[in-house]
């Protein structure tokens, strides 16, 4: 019985570990699709987000690293560094708030 455990623990173990790294190597792939179209960045405080991205951040527990107002094809946008647990991620939203898709 144990030994049947021991097994399925591993097996789910190597699956995570599979779909964690495709999942940072398609939002790698995301940033450098976007990030190569800024024309401008600007550093903010967290607190000149509007507060429908701010409002994302929180509800999805994320620790900000640091918040740039950033142009992109000519529009506002807003860039966001985070952490959620280990794991660094970059997010955009444009000038209401609204997350953008890579």
């Amino acid at each position: 019985m144990n030994f049947k455990r021991t097994i399925l623990t591993a097996v789910v173990a190597i699956a995570m570990i599979g779909v964690t790294n495709a999942t940072n190597k398609m939002l790698e792939k995301a940033d450098a699709n976007v990030i190569t179209n800024i024309q401008d960045s600007n550093d903010i405080e967290v607190s000149d987000l509007p507060q429908k991205a701010q409002d994302f951040i929180k509800d999805n527990e994320y620790e900000v690293q640091k918040a740039s107002e950033i142009m992109v094809d000519n529009e506002t946008a807003y860039a966001v560094e985070v952490l959620s647990g280990e794991v660094k991620l970059t997010l955009l939203f444009d000038k209401e708030g609204n997350i953008i898709e890579g």
